[in-house]
């Protein structure tokens, strides 16, 4: 119960984020205990079904299990790999596939545009993830990057930008600005802090 905060569920980490958001240690212990309670009955009948199963099916739902285990094991790795730059991930290894079956291959990021001689960028986080999900700025030119949440209640709001030392934690309607100035061409990963929802700032 203790390690149940490295499980990759969403909803979970959603209620985290209420719960931390309101700032409350009672506000906070109440939206969990809440959620607890909620959940408690299902989890309740899955266990009294289990028991009443026939030793053919305990067998079934055992390797059932087991196998969904490793599943939950590797997308966590996946996540963790995401969030520090991993060379190899799931994303990176499917994406001759996915690629091929997207639209990017015909259409380019949303260009930066520049204004002042910087260029200014708005990633908007929303539950569902990142919007645009593809950018493209100019190397050695500053960058203004402007990270906007409304009623945002998901993992999006831990922001990581590793290559450009950003990784922020955003408030449910929260607004953040930050500048660098890139150097090296390249495309960089932006993500959540679970490597659930990502990015792609490409440096050109």
């Amino acid at each position: 119960g203790f390690l149940t905060i490295f499980i990759p569920c969403g909803v979970t980490q959603a209620m985290e984020v209420t719960a931390i958001a309101t700032g409350s240690p009672v506000q906070g212990a109440l939206i969990m205990g809440a959620f607890v309670l909620g959940t408690m009955p299902l989890f309740a009948l899955i266990g009294v079904a289990t028991a009443r199963l026939s030793e053919i099916w305990q067998a079934t739902f055992s390797k059932v299990a087991a196998y969904t285990l490793i599943a939950l094991a590797v997308y966590s790795l996946n996540g963790v790999g995401v969030v520090l730059g991993s060379p190899i991930t799931l994303q990176k290894l499917a994406r001759p596939v996915t690629y091929f079956f997207s639209d990017e291959r015909f259409q380019g990021g949303t260009v930066a545009p520049v204004v002042d001689g910087i260029q200014r960028v708005t990633i908007n986080v929303l539950n569902s993830g990142y919007s645009p999900r593809r950018l493209q700025v100019k190397a050695g030119q500053p960058v203004e990057l402007t990270l906007i949440s409304n009623e945002t209640y998901s993992c999006t709001v831990s922001f990581v930008l590793r290559e450009f030392n950003i990784a922020t934690f955003l408030e449910p309607t929260d607004r953040q600005t930050f500048a660098f100035t890139p150097t090296q061409p390249g495309k960089y990963t932006y993500t959540c802090s679970m490597g659930m929802y990502t990015g792609t700032l490409e440096v050109i």
